[in-house]
């Protein structure tokens, strides 16, 4: 899969109708260092325009493929008649309804007295919290700049800081795309969306009530 920055430069030289461009990436490790930069020469590629690409991700999704510049077409239509519709164009501009069911239950009694608890302490100790997330901060930023300046375990007599080599994660991605990546399934008569993860399907999230 592309980098979004090279997909975004893509459809800038496309659109402006130049044969390259410049991506600079500024780079700091925080925020009080000088920064430096990288520069990278994107070519334009009169074919991507054309690249086949999954058609599950037309705004109505369907098997087989479709051209890039047909997916594009597609999105900016619907994207249209979404805004030109009062009707779709409300699901968009009105604020989602939050319904919550009210039970008695032991588990959720303790998450809202967990909560509770929390909050008000929170509230109490506000400053201090403060100066905790700071310190957070200032351990992270610092402890990266010694460990880059150093590369072994250092110590001044009191903070002491460990470098610890670990083999890189497996990045199954780009075994995937030496492989021929998304236009071999797509040549092989599979649908991307039939490799789509059925785990991790919700998100839950707690507030207390206003």
């Amino acid at each position: 899969t592309r980098r979004s920055s090279d997909l975004q430069c893509g459809l800038v030289m496309e659109v402006c109708q130049v044969d390259w461009i410049d991506f600079i990436c500024y780079l700091a490790p925080h925020a009080d260092a000088h920064p430096e930069y990288n520069i990278e020469r994107l070519h334009r590629d009169d074919r991507w325009l054309h690249e086949e690409l999954s058609a599950s991700l037309l705004p109505v999704p369907s098997r087989g493929t479709v051209p890039r510049i047909d997916l594009y077409a597609e999105w900016h239509e619907y994207i249209h008649a979404e805004y030109e519709s009062p009707t779709r164009r409300k699901k968009h501009t009105d604020a989602a309804q939050e319904i919550y069911e009210v039970v008695e239950n032991e588990a959720l009694s303790i998450l809202s007295a967990a909560m509770v608890e929390k909050a008000k302490l929170e509230s109490e100790n506000a400053e201090l919290l403060a100066k905790l997330s700071g310190f957070d901060t200032t351990i992270n930023d610092f402890k990266k700049v010694v460990a880059d300046l150093y590369g072994r375990n250092v110590t001044d007599g009191v903070a002491k800081v460990q470098v610890i080599s670990r083999t890189p994660t497996f990045e199954y991605r780009k075994a995937f795309e030496a492989l021929g990546g998304d236009a071999a399934l797509l040549a092989d008569g599979h649908d991307l969306a039939d490799f789509r993860s059925t785990s991790n399907t919700r998100q839950i999230k707690v507030k207390i009530g206003e």
